[in-house]
């Protein structure tokens, strides 16, 4: 479980996993191999594998192979030609040292996000690539794209709105919370005024009971827990945000619309922003850079991506690239 958290954790840009199926040419007869007459023209090239020495040919195999990673490979090919183009027009280059320091920056990644020593480190690396396709041709054009990116788009000044968000996400108040998510807003008009009859340590048990019985949100299971919540965090809806951030503990709030349901909020408790030390402070700077570096080049990379003009005439390649998501 570790090893896969550890490799969707990962910052650095990664290829689409691929999954190879091969199957060899129809047989003249059940249980025959296809005589030699039988076999795919030598125009298709030299085979890629033999299948109880049958020959398999790249013809064989592209169909399958176009729907299954047709799509990110073409993305692929096409950022390398656009990022190859923007480096020439800027007069930029990728050294082998900027390689390294991607290289150096993944490892720091996994490192980070399992606190694994140097051999386990190594282990997780050989697996990301296996669940990633990163082999010999992929890893390190993965390596070079990433350099490109982040010699394109990375190190943009963080602005002071940025810097105070993401201060007051990891260093401002925090609060325990409980929450009902219903998607009809009379019961939750009728459960907010039922929930407001409990008294005392009675209110939480009572919320937490009705959360599980009929909350729709994904704390459901807990009992509605938000253990460690910050008004800060901006994935919360608007309305919910104002209510961590105001609402007095042990009172049941008004009924919130978020995102097409109702919110009802119980707020336990609440623990003051705190002041971080020198080194906790200089931690967090490094991440908020790396964290913004990999937005810049997200969306330089999407940029590039949506201005290509790209013509699909391949069917089966056709199909994957329609299918994606952008």
């Amino acid at each position: 479980m570790r090893r896969s958290l550890t490799i969707f954790a990962i910052g650095a840009y990664v290829c689409a996993s691929i999954l190879l199926g091969g199957c060899a040419a129809p047989d003249a007869s059940p249980g025959a191999p296809a005589p030699p007459s039988s076999y795919p023209a030598a125009g298709n090239g030299a085979p890629l594998a033999l299948v109880n020495g049958v020959p398999v040919y790249a013809t064989e195999l592209h169909p399958t192979l176009a729907e299954y990673a047709g799509a990110a490979a073409l993305a692929d090919l096409i950022l390398d030609r656009a990022l190859a183009a923007e480096l020439r027009s800027r007069g930029v280059s990728i050294s082998p040292d900027d390689l390294e320091r991607e290289r150096s920056l993944l490892a720091s990644g996994v490192a980070s996000a399992s606190d694994a020593d140097g051999s386990q480190i190594a282990e997780l690396l050989t697996g990301l690539r296996r669940a990633r396709g990163l082999g010999p041709q992929n890893f390190p054009a993965s390596l070079h794209r990433s350099a490109a990116l982040r010699a394109l788009a990375a190190g943009r000044q963080i602005s002071d709105a940025d810097h105070d968000a993401a201060f007051a996400l990891e260093f401002g108040p925090r609060v325990r919370a409980r929450v009902i998510v219903v998607p009809d807003r009379r019961r939750a008009v009728a459960l907010a005024d039922e929930l407001r009859r409990a008294v005392g340590a009675g209110l939480i048990w009572e919320f937490a009971s009705r959360a599980a019985a009929e909350s729709r949100g994904s704390t459901a299971g807990a009992g509605g827990l938000l253990p460690d919540a910050s008004p800060a965090d901006p994935a919360w809806p608007p309305g919910l945000r104002t209510a961590l951030e105001s609402q007095v503990p042990g009172e049941v709030g008004p009924v919130i619309a978020v995102d097409g349901a109702y919110a009802i909020l119980l707020v336990e408790s609440r623990t003051p922003a705190r002041t971080p030390g020198a080194d906790e402070l200089a931690a967090f700077e490094a991440r908020l850079r790396a964290r913004m570096d990999r937005l810049a080049m997200e969306e330089l990379a999407s940029s590039l991506l949506a201005r290509a003009n790209v013509t699909v005439l391949d069917p089966s390649l056709g199909w994957a690239w329609g299918a994606r998501r952008p």
